[in-house]
């Protein structure tokens, strides 16, 4: 689907759901990446910080990793002098087991945090920010908000994407200004919980930072887990029928399309009766 169209969608069903959508494009391009500052509300931008683009070139668990040196590690050499160890801001990850400290066995999601970083940062460049007056962390690493770009080519914050998805847990500190601390404890409880209401807040937080699918896959979990919900499954016929009238494939066209007649029609005799049949009734005599 094409990106613009996405973008606009997603800020239209949002505005149809919650008010409050920030409009500004600014962006701040270093070394070929953007960061639209815009999409990243939970971010204080106005707190005095530094950008830097470097190489990731190890993970050491979900929320630590290393910049290294690009060219020796595409030849698969080692330059301890140029590594930098960096630490996630703002969040904690399960830790992976640590045998020469008695550890033998990783907290549960240890691996899942790991993976995840790993998929998204590991042997790719990535923006840094860091707070000039917070720069590093008890035990001498870099504090930083980690921003990459995903398969899309979306930019995203990766503190923020594993509290997002229930894979780290809030970890903020007096001085870690650069996170918005409201946001982060929000989204922090959020994700902890496994609730209709969570799972709509889910959705339409994805759909305020502009990823439809993220949203779409939130709404079909809640569904998955709640299926008598009404106000989760209204919400999925929606974004369905919004996916189906701007996707210009065919096919995925009539998946979005008979995603939202399926739900549509488990909302007959609901609160939402009316509704359903009203888009039951468009959806048939529309193509």
């Amino acid at each position: 689907m094409n990106f613009i169209k996405l973008q606009i969608l997603a800020c239209a069903l949002l505005l149809s759901a919650c008010a409050g959508v920030q409009k500004s494009t600014k962006a701040v391009g270093i070394r070929g990446f953007a960061i639209d500052e815009s999409k990243f509300s939970y971010v204080n931008w106005k707190v005095s910080h530094e950008k830097k683009t470097v190489f990731i070139s190890a993970v050491y668990d979900g929320d630590t990793i290393v910049a290294g040196d690009e060219a020796a590690d595409e030849a698969g050499e080692d330059s301890p002098g140029d590594k930098e160890v960096i630490r996630f801001l703002g969040v904690n990850t399960p830790e992976i087991a640590h045998p020469e400290q008695g550890f033998d066995t990783d907290e549960p999601g240890a691996a899942a945090a790991t993976e995840f970083t790993k998929k998204a940062v590991l042997a790719k460049k990535v923006i840094l920010v860091i707070d000039p007056d917070n720069r590093e962390g008890v035990f001498g690493r870099t504090l930083a908000l980690i921003f990459y770009k995903d398969a899309s080519g979306d930019m995203r914050c990766l503190n923020w994407e594993l509290l997002k998805r229930g894979l780290a847990k809030e970890n903020l500190w007096a001085n870690d200004m650069l996170c918005s601390k409201v946001e982060w404890r929000n989204m922090a409880k959020l994700s902890g919980l496994l609730t209709p209401a969570a799972f709509i807040g889910m959705g339409r937080q994805s759909l305020k930072e502009r990823f439809v699918y993220d949203a779409l896959e939130f709404y079909k979990r809640g569904v998955n887990k709640f299926p008598s919900h009404a106000d989760l499954r209204k919400d999925l016929a929606t974004l369905y029928g919004s996916l189906a009238r701007v996707e210009k494939d065919a096919a995925k066209k009539k998946e979005y399309r008979d995603g939202a007649f399926f739900h549509w029609k488990k909302l007959k005799g609901t609160k939402y009766d009316g509704l359903a049949m009203r888009h039951i009734q468009q959806m048939l005599i529309t193509p």
